[in-house]
C-alpha cells in the first residue's frame, strides 16, 4: 500500500526522461451516476440543484454550445461590467460556524472553487485520488448534509473551471493528463482533452470563454479552442511546471503564470512567440512560485512562493515590488499556501502555519499583516463518527455512531499494546502487536499490508511526524525509541533513522506539534529531548518516573506548540518541562486532585483544554478561565 502511494506521486511529465502516463479511463462520455459514490438518490439531488440555478441563467435554444449561451445572454455585457467592480469588507467581521465545517471528500484537496452564483452556496473541491466532491453549504441533513462525491479523474485533480452563466457545466483538469467537462443537464463527464503528460493547471478567461489555458507538462501552456475541439497555441513558458494561470480583469491579453522554477510572470497573448516567449514582467522568487493572481482591479499582482515570502506587485507596469514575510513552510502534508485576494485591492488572504490554525489578512498599504481570522474557527467543532480502540486481547474494534454498533476491525492471538493512525493516511492503521511486531493495517481491503519486527519487546507508543508523512516514531520495553522512514523499512532488517537509548522501559515517544522535536518518557527518571535537522541533538532532563506496578507509566505529552511538555508526578501534580532551559519550571497543582495523574492528553483544536486521568478511573480536565 505504501509502496503504491509512492509509485503513484510520480507522476510523468512534459520532457521528462520517464515514460509518459497515459489516462486509463476511456475516451468517451462517463455518466455521473457510474462515477457517483454516493447514493442515486443524492446524485439525481446534485443535478436538480445546479439545473435549477442554471436555468435562472441561460438562455437561447437548448442545443446552442455553452459559449453562445453565454455570448447570447442580455446579461453578458453587464457580468463583464460586474467583473470590474469590487467592494471592501470588514473582515473582523468575518465568522466561521461549526455548521459551516464539513469533509467533502477523503485525503489530501488539490483544488478548490466556489460555484459564481448568488442562487446557490456551492463548492467544489479535488483531492489527489481523482475524486471530485460538491458541497451545497446550504444543504439539508437528508439530502447527504448536501455533501455528493464523484471519481471522474485517476490522479490529484489539479483546478476547475466554472463559467457564472454556464455553471451545469464544469471543467476539471487533472495530474492524469485529462479534462473533464462535467455537464450536469446531460449527466455526463465528457472527455475534453486527453494527453501523456501532467496538467498541473488550468483557467479561463472572462474575455474568451470559448478557450481553456491550461499548464502542461514542464513548463508548457495550451491554449484550446472548446469548439474546435484542438489546440490553437502552445509553447514553453518556464523551465518547471506552471502551476497558476490568471487573466486581468481589465486587459483581456495580459495574462499571470506562476511556475515551480522560482518565477512569476506577466505575458501580453499578442506578443508571445512560440521560439522565444518574452515576458513583460517577472517576479524572481528563490523556490517554488506557487500563486500569481492579478487583484480585482487588475492593477496589481499577488504571489506568494515557498522562500516564505508574499510579493506585491503594482504600477502603471507592475514595476513596483514588495515583499512581504509569511512562513508558506506547509511541508508535504499539505498543499502550498496560496494568498488570494479578497474583494478590492487592499488585502490578501492567505492560511498560516501556526498552532491557531488561522488565515492571515495581509495589507498592501501596510505591506504586512493586519489581521488573522481565528478566535471563531477555534471555537468550531469538527465532528468524528468513528473510534477505533484496541486491547491487550488482540482485538480492534471501531465504534461507529451513525450505525450505533461496535465492529470488530481485526483479531490476533497477540496482545495488541499500542495504535496509532496518521493523519497524511487515514485509510490505513498502525499498531504495535506481539513481542516487537508492528502491523500496517489496510482498513478498506480489512488485511495487512506490512509487517514486521522493529524491537525486541513491546512496542507501547506510535506517532507520527505532522511535517513529514513517511517519518514514524515507536518507542519500546527494550529501551529504545526509534525514527523510521516507512520507504526505507526493510522487513528483515529494519534500521532506524535515528535510536534515542535509555536504561529502562521507554513508555512514550511522541513528535512535537512542528514535527521538529521528539520527545520520550523511561521509567531510567529521564524524559529526552532531540531535536536538529536529524534528530542528533538529544538532551535528558530528570523527572522520577517511577509509577510503580500499580498505576500507569507517565507519558510525557506535547502542548500546543515545541515549548513545553506536560507530565504527571507522583506528588498528585502536572510538571511542565521547559524544552529551551531543559527542566521543570512549572507544576499545576489542585486540591480537587486526590490522585497520581498518570496518562494525559492535550485538545487538539482547542489550547489550553488537558485532559487526564488517575489509576483510579478518575478523568480531570484543567482549562483556561
Amino acid at each position: 500500500m505504501l509502496l503504491q502511494r509512492v509509485v503513484s506521486s510520480m507522476i510523468s511529465t512534459r520532457k521528462s526522461k520517464s515514460a509518459p502516463m497515459k489516462s486509463p479511463w476511456e475516451q468517451g462520455p462517463l455518466t455521473m451516476r457510474n462515477l457517483c459514490t454516493c447514493d442515486d438518490e443524492l446524485d439525481q439531488k446534485l443535478i436538480e440543484v445546479i439545473s435549477a440555478c442554471s436555468r435562472k441563467f441561460i438562455s437561447g435554444e437548448a442545443d446552442a454550445h455553452p459559449c453562445d449561451n453565454l455570448e447570447n445572454s442580455e446579461n453578458f455585457e453587464a457580468f463583464k461590467a460586474i467583473n470590474r467592480l469590487h467592494c471592501s469588507i470588514d473582515v473582523e467581521a468575518l465568522q466561521l460556524k461549526s455548521e459551516n465545517i464539513a469533509r467533502v471528500v477523503p485525503e489530501k484537496i488539490m483544488s478548490l472553487r466556489i460555484f459564481p452564483t448568488l442562487d446557490m452556496q456551492m463548492i467544489a473541491v479535488g483531492n489527489k485520488f481523482g475524486d471530485i466532491g460538491f458541497w451545497n453549504v446550504n444543504g439539508k441533513q437528508e439530502d447527504g448534509d448536501g455533501i455528493f462525491l464523484y471519481h471522474p479523474h485517476t490522479a490529484p485533480v489539479s483546478g476547475f473551471v466554472i463559467n457564472p452563466f454556464s455553471i451545469s457545466k464544469m471543467y476539471s483538469s487533472c495530474y492524469d493528463g485529462s479534462i473533464r467537462l462535467m455537464d450536469v443537464e446531460k449527466e455526463v463527464f465528457y472527455m475534453v482533452y486527453s494527453s501523456e503528460y501532467s496538467i498541473y493547471s488550468i483557467s479561463q478567461s472572462t474575455h474568451d470563454v470559448k478557450s481553456l489555458y491550461f499548464g502542461e507538462g514542464i513548463g508548457g501552456i495550451n491554449m484550446w479552442d472548446v469548439r474546435a475541439g484542438k489546440s490553437s497555441f502552445l509553447c514553453d513558458l518556464h523551465e518547471y511546471r506552471i502551476n497558476t494561470i490568471d487573466f486581468n480583469s481589465d486587459n483581456e491579453y495580459i495574462m499571470a503564470t506562476s511556475s515551480t522554477d522560482g518565477t512569476a510572470c506577466i505575458w501580453d497573448l499578442r506578443q508571445i512567440n512560440a521560439d522565444k516567449p518574452a515576458p513583460l514582467k517577472t517576479v524572481t522568487h528563490k523556490r517554488a512560485v506557487a500563486s500569481a493572481y492579478f487583484s480585482p482591479s487588475g492593477k496589481c499582482l499577488a504571489t506568494t512562493s515557498a522562500d516564505d515570502k508574499v510579493s506585491i506587485s503594482s504600477g502603471a507596469n507592475y514595476e513596483d515590488t514588495c515583499m512581504v514575510y509569511h512562513n508558506n513552510q506547509t511541508g508535504r502534508c499539505f498543499s502550498p499556501f496560496r494568498g488570494i485576494w479578497g474583494w478590492d485591492d487592499s488585502s490578501i488572504f492567505i492560511s498560516n502555519t501556526n498552532m491557531k490554525r488561522g488565515v492571515d489578512v495581509i495589507s498592501v498599504e501596510a505591506e504586512r499583516i493586519v489581521a488573522t481570522l481565528e478566535k471563531i474557527l477555534n471555537k468550531s467543532k469538527i465532528l468524528y463518527y468513528y473510534m477505533y480502540s484496541s486491547c491487550y486481547d488482540g482485538s480492534i474494534r471501531l465504534m461507529d455512531v451513525e450505525k450505533e454498533v461496535f465492529d470488530m476491525v481485526y483479531s490476533s492471538e497477540y496482545s495488541i499494546y499500542s495504535i496509532s493512525q496518521s493523519t497524511h493516511d487515514v485509510k490505513s492503521l498502525y499498531f504495535g502487536e506481539g513481542i516487537g511486531g508492528i502491523n500496517m493495517w489496510d482498513v478498506r481491503a480489512g488485511k495487512s499490508s506490512f509487517s514486521c519486527d522493529l524491537h525486541e519487546y513491546r512496542i507501547n507508543t506510535i506517532d507520527f511526524n505532522s511535517d513529514n508523512e513517511y517519518i514514524m516514531a515507536t518507542s519500546s520495553t527494550d529501551g529504545t525509541a526509534c525514527i523510521w522512514d516507512l520507504r526505507q523499512i526493510n522487513a528483515d532488517k529494519p534500521a532506524p533513522l535515528k535510536t534515542v537509548t535509555h536504561k529502562r522501559a521507554v513508555a512514550s515517544a511522541y513528535f512535537s506539534p512542528s514535527g521538529k522535536c521528539l520527545a520520550t518518557t523511561s521509567a531510567d527518571d529521564k524524559v529526552s529531548i532531540s531535536s536538529g535537522a536529524n534528530y542528533e541533538d538529544t538532551s535528558m532532563v530528570y523527572h522520577n518516573n517511577q509509577t510503580g506496578a500499580l498505576i500507569s507509566p507517565f507519558r510525557g505529552i506535547w502542548g500546543w506548540d515545541d515549548s513545553s511538555i506536560f507530565i504527571g508526578n507522583m506528588k498528585r501534580r502536572v510538571d511542565v518541562i521547559s524544552v529551551e532551559a531543559e527542566r521543570r519550571v512549572a507544576t499545576l497543582e489542585s486540591d480537587l486532585l486526590s490522585a497520581i495523574p498518570c496518562l494525559l492528553d492535550a485538545h487538539p483544536y482547542n489550547a489550553g483544554m488537558l485532559a487526564g486521568t488517575t489509576g483510579g478511573g478518575q478523568v480531570f480536565v484543567w482549562a483556561l478561565p
